[in-house]
């Protein structure tokens, strides 16, 4: 019946097809610039691509999602398009600054300190610098008698006493006496933190009292004579006037053990 109807008319299918186009347009038989059949979209969209598979849309949808995010954020605080760089800086500059300074001050308290001594009382750190003959003195801060720093090395020529076993007096007494004729400065270097008993002292004698608490003179002494100080004795160190250590003697009881060697000192 079909094919006897076309006879009929006197036009076949495709005579059909060519003047009323594609079957199934829904433009009122218009043709749709798009190439894929989708009439009515603004052309500034431009060519309009339907995948067959919806999840080839995934990337896309996400970013739409992101920035419909971002606009209810922006929507939100009041910021239009040409506010949203300006007003967002600041608070990113600051977050940054404190997340910094946080970290800095993390890693400064984790650091590991070295030795904290008190104001103006400098000590090398580790095992102490042992005294040499022909070298400089330790580069040492002693406690003078009114609390205030004693260099070891600011003085010279200079006799230092240790009393760290004994009073001594008469070891002190001595070399009080014979240094004064050669303007020869004492330094009387007690242990603990009681400043070294004095006897009366000759005029034009000048004597300087200082404590070395943590006794570490005495282990400097100690180190560079290789000897530990017999009990009840004093050590004396001959510097002369450049600072140089002349003569050293870790344990005596008196004076004439060395004032021989007093000369040299200001030579």
């Amino acid at each position: 019946m079909l094919a006897r109807k076309v006879r009929e008319s006197g036009t076949t299918a495709a005579e059909e097809a060519a003047v009323s186009g594609p079957r199934g347009d829904d433009d009122g038989g218009r043709r749709s610039p798009d190439p894929d059949g989708l009439p009515g979209f603004p052309a500034e969209w431009g060519r309009i691509v339907i995948p067959d598979d919806a999840a080839e849309l995934d990337h896309e949808a996400a970013r739409v999602r992101r920035e419909l995010r971002r606009e209810v954020l922006f929507r939100r605080y009041g910021l239009r398009s040409s506010q949203r760089l300006h007003h967002l800086a600041l608070p990113l500059i600051l977050v940054t600054m404190a997340i910094l300074v946080t970290t800095t001050s993390l890693f400064a308290a984790m650091w590991p300190q070295g030795s904290r001594t008190a104001t103006g009382d400098r000590r090398p750190s580790g095992s102490p610098t042992a005294v040499q003959t022909g070298a400089p003195l330790p580069d040492l801060r002693l406690t003078g008698a009114t609390g205030h720093a004693v260099a070891l090395r600011d003085t010279h020529p200079v006799v230092v006493l240790l009393v760290r076993h004994c009073a001594c007096t008469g070891l002190v007494a001595g070399t009080v006496q014979a240094a004064a004729h050669r303007r020869i400065t004492v330094l009387v270097v007690g242990a603990g933190t009681e400043q070294p008993a004095l006897p009366t002292i000759p005029t034009g004698a000048h004597v300087v009292t200082a404590v070395d608490p943590d006794g570490i003179l005495a282990s400097a002494v100690a180190a560079g004579a290789r000897a530990t100080p017999a009990t009840d004795t004093g050590g004396a160190l001959l510097v002369d006037r450049h600072g140089t250590v002349r003569s050293m003697v870790p344990s005596t009881r008196s004076a004439a053990d060395f004032t021989d060697r007093l000369p040299a000192l200001v030579a």
